[in-house]
């Protein structure tokens, strides 16, 4: 009907869309608060939120499994319980973290590699940094040399 059919008061503007799983909306504000908000019948309910980051969160969270991780102009990537928003890691990215996070999927053959997120920055030492999905360790960081 293009009838409103709910709405959902934030501490500040969001930049990017919601990421979507299952009844479950994940965003990030400019103020750095990421929010989960579950849509009812009834409307939207916020589940929680929290004060991720110190500057804003322009990217859409990615979600894996049971975490959200979201990348922040504070030079951070941060990953969160997506069930109560429990921080799982922070690590520095040594740039402003503004792009679409990517997931890259775990090996299947031998050893293999981890799942990885691959966050890019403005820095130009480590325009790309992947990080593990299970622990935020870093696995290797791409830069731009003349």
């Amino acid at each position: 009907s293009g009838e409103i059919f709910s709405r959902f008061e934030t501490d500040n503007w969001i930049w990017s869309g919601p990421a979507l799983d299952g009844d479950m909306l994940y965003f990030g504000d400019l103020k750095g608060n990421l929010y989960a908000v579950q849509i009812t019948e009834n409307g939207l309910k916020q589940v929680w939120k929290k004060d991720v980051a110190k500057k804003a969160i322009r990217s859409t969270p990615l979600i894996a499994g049971d975490t959200v991780i979201v990348s922040s102009k504070d030079e951070h990537v941060y990953a969160l319980n997506k069930s109560d928003g429990l921080s799982l890691w922070s690590k520095k990215t040594k740039g402003p973290a503004l792009t679409e996070l990517v997931l890259v999927a775990a090996s299947t053959e031998g050893e293999g590699a981890p799942e990885m997120v691959v966050a890019g920055t403005d820095d130009k030492d480590r325009l790309l940094v992947a990080y593990t999905l299970d622990s935020g360790d870093e696995k290797w960081h791409y830069s731009y040399k003349n």
